[in-house]
């Protein structure tokens, strides 16, 4: 004879562990200069240091540092990169094939989170960007709208983004 026996429940999947980072987008008085250089007293105080990969895994070497601010309007990004040799900074403008940064932002202030934008920077000064959800029209717009810039050191590659806040449809509050 054969028994029937129920399907145990499959355990529930852990919820993410929170970021160990989180630096407050602080309001500036002035708009961050673009130029790929992190000018003294120009960004806030207030760094992140950048240990896990976006899949959560733990990155070799020293970690990327970014810091974040805003005036309103635009959202301002930066991210320095530490490099053994900038002679091999990979130059190159498709993703995964080149040096770059990507920075992603969702308005999570109403009851349902709104579209994930993406916009990838590289080390060349070029950007991109994109929407998860299907509106490309909206990916394009911020893409059109955004600001970046970049620049190779010795030690270090920085870029530094300013990302129009209405072109995602987050008013500032």
């Amino acid at each position: 004879t054969s028994e029937l026996r129920p399907i145990p429940p499959r355990p529930a999947k852990p919820p993410p562990k929170p970021h160990p980072n989180h630096v407050l987008a602080r309001k500036v008085a002035a708009p961050i200069t673009l130029d790929g250089v992190i000018g003294p007293d120009e960004w806030p105080a207030a760094t992140l240091l950048l240990t896990e990969t976006p899949g959560r895994q733990p990155i070799k070497g020293t970690p990327a540092k970014g810091r974040v601010c805003h005036d309103g309007t635009m959202l301002y990004v930066t991210v320095t990169v530490p490099v053994t040799d900038a002679t091999k900074v990979k130059l190159e403008t498709r993703w995964g094939q080149g040096d770059g940064a990507e920075v992603v932002l969702r308005d999570a202030s109403g009851p349902k989170p709104g579209l994930t934008f993406a916009i990838q920077g590289y080390a060349t000064g070029k950007h991109e960007s994109m929407v998860d959800g299907g509106c490309p029209d909206l990916g394009k717009k911020i893409g059109d709208e955004t600001k970046f810039a970049a620049k190779v050191g010795d030690k270090d590659w920085t870029g530094e983004w300013a990302i129009p806040l209405a072109a995602a449809g987050v008013t500032y509050r």
